[in-house]
């Protein structure tokens, strides 16, 4: 049995940046209904029967600011997480339309002092790949929600494309190469996604991936040391990693399954 969950974080900046603009909060919260709605109908309707699998739950996902900051800025050293943002014109009506999903929806609330609606999905996704051996259906636009198994649906584009289990893991190991602009972590410079793509074909497990990044920060940075290297890796590790238990943090290759 496969469950639709729904990052609904993206839905609310795409609604509070599009052009043009909604006029009123009621307008942006119609929009935001409407895109959550045809998402699960879209997902109900034509993925699931042709993936054969049967409906769960449908979960909401939704990340509340807490007045505490964010979860990964205690990692901060190098830079500073998502500091682009802090520069950027806020998205409209971003609290009605968070009221208005409390209110219309049963959804899961993540403080953003303690984690992400990303690291919630992960939670979920890897919990019912591990477990009951079942493919939840993730729907979003984030490209670090490829660190989960399962389904995925680009309600973007409606695209539907899958993640094994080893794919999610090559994924952190290629974010780690590649380092991700729009939240300020940085990665190896000159390597790009298909330059971070073709390295790690030389491995075949998190193990082999993991001596692939370090010899490439190794080989890149000869001027630092290896506690220097290490120290900058656990940053942008913990920063790009998607929890797979709640309050997990990262340590190399990846956590075991028991690891908080």
């Amino acid at each position: 049995m496969s469950n639709i969950l729904l990052d609904v974080d993206t839905m609310l900046y795409r609604v509070g940046y599009a052009s043009p603009a909604p006029p009123t909060p009621a307008a942006a919260c119609a929009r935001l209904k409407k895109m959550i709605d045809d998402t699960t109908d879209k997902i109900s309707s034509s993925i699931i029967p042709a993936i054969g699998e049967k409906v769960g739950v449908h979960m909401l996902f939704l990340t509340v600011p807490d007045g505490k900051g964010r979860y990964r800025d205690k990692f901060n050293k190098e830079t500073t997480y998502k500091a682009t943002r802090t520069t950027t014109t806020p998205p409209v009506f971003m609290e009605e339309m968070r009221d208005f999903i409390r209110n219309t929806y049963i959804v899961h609330l993540c403080p953003s002092s303690e984690y992400e609606a990303d690291d919630a999905i992960g939670w979920h996704g890897w919990y019912n790949w591990e477990v009951s051996g079942n493919r939840d259906i993730i729907a979003g636009v984030d490209k670090d929600l490829k660190q989960i198994p399962g389904y995925h649906w680009d309600y973007s584009k409606d695209f539907c494309y899958y993640v094994s289990g080893d794919m999610a893991n090559q994924f952190f190991f290629h974010q780690l190469l590649t380092g991700d602009v729009a939240d300020a972590i940085p990665g190896i410079k000159g390597i790009g996604p298909r330059r971070a793509e073709n390295l790690l074909k030389n491995g075949s497990n998190p193990e082999e991936w993991w001596d692939i990044v370090l010899s490439t920060y190794t080989n890149k940075l000869p001027h630092l040391s290896e506690d220097e290297i290490a120290e900058i890796l656990y940053e942008r590790g913990n920063k790009l990693w998607i929890q797979r238990r709640e309050g997990q943090t990262w340590y190399p290759p990846i956590p075991e399954k028991n690891h908080i």
